[in-house]
């Protein structure tokens, strides 16, 4: 793994910021929900309250995000909510959740928007038991409503998104009920990973670490549940050296959030017309192959079994309408692989939702503990999926097993 790295607990505190260069979030708008939002709000909280699930805790950096999107959604003609464009809404509001889902429609009557935002939830948003939403509603030009539902395990403080070479890093946690936290897996500029455990004092945490080299690091806090462990956030931090200041990175990646935001969608204009399930799997495959090889790693060899195992979880998601390793009908990635019978000492499994398996491939190697499962040299065996979903996207699946 290579590094060290030590937790301590810490006080976990929420601060009122001013504009800092050391981050490109600025202090949440504090205007006040107009008379539609509010009215949405309150058809959520009584419809929550005749239902065996809690209503989500409204949280003003989700908020932020919702309202960056629904701005978005009403001046863009693509309509396309790519995970870029909604990573970047969370990056600009002080937001690092990964675990969300989003409700967003235009409308032209109230009755309308409810009516589909309580189908929505009678049939898959409600039993993901989301504890944090955003919602957003903007009336000029074509009125949008964009939610954000979030399962948020840990919640992390506002820190840097940058610091200087040499420096101790220092992030501050707290860990939500009820949920317990695992480990923290960091992701190197060089493509190594580096897990750490912790033990802390009831919910708090603070992570203190001083990087070994500049470039960008990716820190991911692992969090479990009764239905195992997951990535519940993810913080990128760049560590900088001359000719570098806080100044010119607040510039430059300001700029690359908005862009990201609001400039042209990330979707390829055109897509190849022979890509389908198959082909778009096979052409992952051969991107993974090539990752692993450039590391000197045995190749996958894929398995029929594999992957009808991983095709059955792409395509359940694409039609039950979530993404997540856990199924609202079969649990848990763990109880799914049992019933599927295949012996082995270690699998995992790596989702995402990309246009393309290159996009597919990008996602995971930016994220540390999917990278992890990609290197990983006792992993060879491997089943690889992709369902087409209505937004023209695949959500692709690859099941990791460890030979006998």
């Amino acid at each position: 793994m290579g590094g060290c790295g030590l937790l301590v607990v810490g006080v976990f505190f929420a601060e009122a910021r001013p504009l800092h260069y050391d981050n490109l979030h600025t202090p949440w708008p504090q205007k006040a929900e107009s008379k539609q939002e509010q009215a949405l709000l309150q058809r959520l909280s009584v419809w929550y309250n005749a239902q065996p699930y809690d209503l989500p805790q409204r949280d003003n950096g989700l908020r932020e995000a919702a309202v960056l999107l629904a701005s978005y959604l009403a001046h863009a003609p693509s309509r396309q909510l790519s995970h870029e464009r909604v990573q970047a809404a969370l990056t600009l509001s002080g937001r690092s959740d990964l675990q969300l889902q989003i409700f967003a429609m235009a409308f032209t009557q109230e009755s309308l928007l409810w009516k589909q935002l309580q189908d929505a939830l009678a049939q898959r948003l409600a039993e993901q038991r989301f504890n944090r939403m955003g919602l957003a509603i903007r009336s000029k030009q074509q009125r949008i409503c964009v939610i954000l539902f979030v399962r948020r395990a840990v919640e992390i403080a506002v820190s840097p998104r940058w610091s200087a070479f040499g420096q101790a890093l220092h992030l501050r946690a707290r860990v939500l009920k009820p949920f317990q936290f695992d480990s923290v897996v960091i992701g190197h500029p060089d493509a190594r990973t580096q897990t750490l455990t912790a033990q802390y004092i009831g919910k708090i945490l603070s992570f203190q670490w001083i990087p070994p080299s500049d470039g960008r690091f990716q820190i991911q806090f692992i969090a479990r549940d009764h239905r195992g462990s997951w990535i519940s956030a993810q913080w990128a931090v760049d560590i900088y050296k001359p000719p570098h200041t806080p100044e010119t990175l607040w510039r430059t990646h300001l700029q690359q959030q908005l862009h990201a935001l609001w400039g042209a969608s990330s979707a390829p204009k055109h897509r190849p017309v022979l890509l389908n399930s198959t082909t778009a799997a096979h052409r992952l495959c051969e991107l993974l192959n090539a990752v692993r090889a450039h590391r000197e790693l045995v190749l996958f060899r894929r398995h029929h079994r594999l992957d009808r195992f991983a095709y059955e979880h792409a395509e359940e998601m694409v039609k039950q309408g979530y993404f997540g390793h856990n199924s609202p009908k079969k649990g848990s990635f763990a109880q799914r692989f049992k019933e599927l019978g295949w012996p082995a000492r270690n699998a995992r499994e790596n989702i995402v939702v990309a246009h393309t398996p290159e996009e597919a491939l990008r996602q995971w190697v930016e994220s540390p503990v999917h990278r992890k499962n990609l290197l990983h040299p006792d992993l060879l065996w491997t089943g690889i999926a992709a369902y087409p979903s209505p937004s023209g996207r695949f959500y692709f699946v690859q099941v990791f097993v460890s030979a006998l």
